[in-house]
């Protein structure tokens, strides 16, 4: 097992180990919460450059009025729906906001717009 973390803290810990009279166990635990808090630190941010991944960068907004669960009934299929809104929210943040419209403030939803009838001469 590769542990430079701990191979770097050994002499330290090793000659506190012995002034404060530790037990063996709780040396081992002292090494080896070195190596892991090491590993946490850093560790895993090496292992994906050295793996290359292409990084997250695609910023895509997505607003509806209307919530998740009618999407099936605006698109016309429930199945099509859910597989849009799980690739749509696999890696998203949700704001989900509650209130009136500041865009519609003010206008009637409920009237309809005057059509006009054409006239024939």
């Amino acid at each position: 097992m590769k542990a430079p973390a701990a191979a770097r803290a050994l002499p330290v810990l090793a000659d506190r180990a012995r002034e404060e009279q530790w037990s063996y166990e709780r040396f081992a635990e002292a090494l080896l919460s070195t190596e892991v808090a090491s590993r946490g630190s850093h560790g895993g941010e090496g292992r994906i450059k050295a793996a290359r991944f292409p990084a997250r960068k695609t910023l895509v907004i997505v607003t509806s009025n209307k919530p998740f669960s009618a999407w099936g009934e605006i698109f016309g299929d429930d199945m099509a729906a859910t597989a849009m809104i799980d690739r749509l929210i696999h890696h998203a943040e949700i704001l989900s906001l509650k209130g009136d419209s500041y865009r519609l403030r003010g206008k009637d939803l409920d009237a309809r717009p005057a059509t006009k009838i054409a006239e024939i001469a």
